[in-house]
């Protein structure tokens, strides 16, 4: 007769990073709830990551590994790892986060005291690589009823992170998979599951986020980024009534408004004016604007007439990570000595 299935599962999904990856599955191996499955997803990366799990799954049988043939990218492998989820629970563990020793406990009583919740959200810390403080989120202890959960996480900018929560696993079943979208694809998919059912916030600090240069992806093109944004807002719209979707709107005006703006001056960073201008004139456009047009118009005019400029300010922006001694690879801290930053406040 097979083994009882514990009640969560902790997925990791992964790609190069074996280092990181050992310590984030130390970080579970610690919670002080220790009835769970490590399930690690590794997109084909062709490295020591293999190695390093199979050293850890020699001493820890509650680590199952499972490696993908080909790298079938990220969307993908979040994706086929939650159609693998058996356990009543499960939560995401990123490969290059922590798990704080109390964030299944926490999320395991608050569920035993909610029974119709659907997701748990537990407080937060981002440190940078050398364990400086980056921000983060304290969140009230709240049980937020439908659709209140939607507008707590978007109007005040304090989105859970996927790898944060812990789910039950009816969400799978109840509210559609992750990947509606691919920008923010996680917002989308915990702000569809906080519109139809009660979610847990709680001020328990149950993660460490790191904050890094590792991840190079492509550049961000502003169209795409308005569509997807757009796609989150209709992906909500037939599960709120009228007037809900009314202030839904007028806050994801802001929120794109805002967040053209700022990619418009990162593509001047990169030199693609173009992109930039067409920021812009979307704004203007389609909210009637003025400053933030006017700003991205006259900086990429500046920039295009004295480049030596822009290379100026790239050149300064690209070397922080240098003066703060962290580069492309980067001593990665190890568990031990990132949770005694962490405890005694080193931070």
């Amino acid at each position: 007769m097979p083994a009882a299935l514990p009640p969560i599962t902790a997925i990791i999904c992964t790609y190069r990073r074996p280092e990181m990856l050992r310590r984030a599955i130390r970080s579970v191996q610690s919670q002080t709830f220790e009835n769970f499955q490590i399930c690690i997803y590794d997109n084909a990366s062709g490295d020591e990551t293999a190695a390093v799990v199979a050293e850890l799954a020699e001493r820890d049988s509650r680590i199952k590994y499972h490696c993908r043939p080909e790298n079938i990218g990220a969307a993908a492998n979040y994706g086929e790892a939650m159609k693998d989820v058996k356990t009543p629970f499960f939560a995401f563990v990123a490969d290059d986060d922590l798990m704080l020793p109390n964030f299944y406990e926490a999320a395991m009583q608050a569920f035993a005291e909610q029974p119709n919740a659907m997701f748990f959200a537990g407080s937060f810390l981002c440190l940078t690589l050398e364990g400086n403080k980056h921000g983060g989120v304290a969140y009230d202890a709240e049980v937020l009823m439908p659709p209140a959960g939607v507008f707590k996480f978007i109007e005040a900018d304090m989105h859970p992170c996927l790898h944060g929560t812990m789910l039950r696993r009816e969400v799978l079943n109840n509210c559609g998979e992750m990947g509606r979208v691919n920008l923010w694809s996680d917002r989308d998919w915990l702000c569809r599951i906080a519109a139809c059912y009660p979610v847990i916030t709680s001020p328990v600090e149950c993660s460490i986020f790191t904050i890094h240069n590792l991840d190079k992806g492509r550049q961000v093109e502003i169209d795409h980024a308005w569509q997807e944004q757009e796609s989150i807002a209709k992906s909500l719209q037939p599960l709120l009534d009228e007037a809900s979707n009314r202030r839904l709107e007028q806050i994801f005006h802001r929120i794109i408004r805002d967040n053209t703006y700022f990619l418009g001056i990162e593509l001047l960073y990169s030199g693609n004016f173009a992109g930039a201008r067409r920021g812009a004139e979307k704004i203007r456009a389609e909210y009637g604007t003025f400053w933030q047009p006017l700003t991205l118009n006259f900086l990429a005019g500046l920039l295009e007439t004295f480049p030596f400029i822009r290379k100026f300010l790239s050149s300064v922006r690209d070397l922080r990570p240098y003066l703060k001694k962290q580069t492309d690879r980067p001593l990665v801290l190890p568990y031990d000595t990132l949770m005694d930053i962490y405890n005694q406040r080193k931070y």
